[in-house]
């Protein structure tokens, strides 16, 4: 059980959990403890504290789905540093502008993304974009030429045990995501550490990740809010996460089989290509949960056909501003409501109320207009912006996208708002 009076900061909250029990199963089947990642996250916060690194200062992590992704942000939480959740996917010109941008003093990094090798991105990054950064620290293998004129550190030498530096406040900022950019460029959203700790507690809770025997399969990116938003809702539960570097459909089905994974969330797309991996008729049978995100329209049939073959789909809605998982749809409803993406809020304070466009007043119901939600898990600002809309009313807006109307109209109806 998840108690209501857990620390606020990230790391008392994982110190505070069972050491002896399973934090993260490796693909090819090894373990790591809770105890023994807190171990390693305090050595890697006095290594970066060793660096110079202070409370407020901003740290670049380009790395794949791994233990020390989890690692090195818990070392930040621990410092009060601000991690910078980077896309593997991300080329070139994408790393450098959100490294410049962020004013990233290190850069985080491990040697391979997919079929690219990280150095040979870095290569390509122009030097203005680097102004802020002082050196580079590498998980594996890498070629040492491709980083100059930045000292690089392997990750395994910069250990230090015995520095203490677990100085995170709750306000402390913790996180940064990268909105999608389809309102022009993509602003970069700032959560503190309360407000992940808080919203952990709150997911853990409504998708029940403490009951006996459950497990959680990772197969979203830890640097996007939708994955990092499951990783530390399955921390705060004390859940074993099972974690593939990158997805890979015939890899996540295997995984999913061998340890009796009991909740996913992903896209449609990622499931349908699951499902396609297994012939039985029902291949999953320990899943309880699967919550997706409806990234491709082109698969209306999905929620229907994973029903038939025993996968429960329940649409989510989320974003940036609020953490993923903001809300989902209730367990009891139908088809016909579960597939669609929105909810009710998983958080009890969290709210959701429609503006009507014209007026500017509360919009009737099945009346579109600007959605504003409200939630601990709202963002503490936009990087170098002065303000955020709604933040100091407690609102956030959530007029990003044109398709998230019927989103509104959903979570208006699903829950009362004061």
């Amino acid at each position: 059980m998840i108690e209501a009076s857990a620390p606020e900061t990230l790391h008392r909250m994982f110190d505070s959990l069972p050491g002896e029990r399973i934090c993260v199963i490796l693909r090819h089947g090894g373990e790591i403890r809770f105890d023994a990642m807190a171990a390693r996250s305090r050595s890697i916060a006095g290594g970066l504290a060793g660096l110079g690194l202070r409370r407020g200062d901003a740290i670049g992590v380009w790395m794949a789905n791994t233990p020390e992704w989890l690692q090195v942000f818990l070392a930040c939480a621990r410092l009060g540093v601000l991690a910078v959740g980077i896309n593997t996917r991300f080329r070139g010109h994408e790393v450098g502008e959100l490294l410049g941008r962020s004013s990233a003093r290190l850069l985080v990094t491990d040697g391979w993304h997919g079929k690219v090798r990280s150095d040979d991105i870095f290569r390509t990054i122009a030097p203005s974009d680097l102004a802020s950064l002082r050196a580079v620290v590498v998980a594996g293998e890498s070629d040492p030429s491709a980083w100059r004129p930045f000292d690089l550190m392997p990750l395994d030498r910069m250990f230090n045990a015995t520095r203490q530096a677990d100085e995170g406040r709750p306000e402390d900022a913790c996180i940064l995501f990268t909105t999608s950019g389809t309102t022009g460029q993509p602003k970069l959203v700032v959560h503190h550490q309360r407000g992940i700790v808080m919203h952990a507690r709150d997911v853990a809770a409504a998708f029940e990740l403490a009951r006996p025997g459950s497990a959680v399969l990772q197969i979203v990116p830890f640097c996007g809010a939708f994955g990092f938003s499951q990783a530390i809702a399955a921390i705060a539960a004390a859940c074993p996460l099972v974690v593939p570097p990158i997805f890979d459909a015939a890899e996540a089905a295997r995984l999913a089989r061998a340890h009796c994974v009991t909740h996913m969330v992903g896209t449609n797309d990622m499931l349908d290509r699951m499902l396609a991996e297994v012939t039985e008729e029902r291949p999953f049978p320990n899943l309880r949960f699967f919550g997706h995100a409806n990234f491709n329209p082109a698969l209306p049939d999905l929620p229907a056909r994973a029903e038939a073959r025993g996968v429960k789909l329940r649409g989510l809605f989320g974003m940036s501003e609020t953490l993923a998982l903001f809300a989902m749809q209730p367990a009891t409803a139908d088809l016909e409501r579960r597939k669609l993406s929105g909810g009710i809020p998983v958080s009890p304070s969290g709210r959701a109320r429609v503006r009507d466009f014209a007026s500017g007043e509360m919009a009737a119901a099945g009346v579109s207009g600007e959605i504003e939600l409200r939630g601990p898990s709202l963002m503490s600002g936009y990087r170098q912006r002065s303000y955020a809309r709604g933040v100091h009313t407690g609102w956030v807006s959530a007029n990003r996208r044109p398709r998230l109307r019927h989103r509104r109209r959903r979570l208006r109806a699903s829950r009362p708002y004061g």
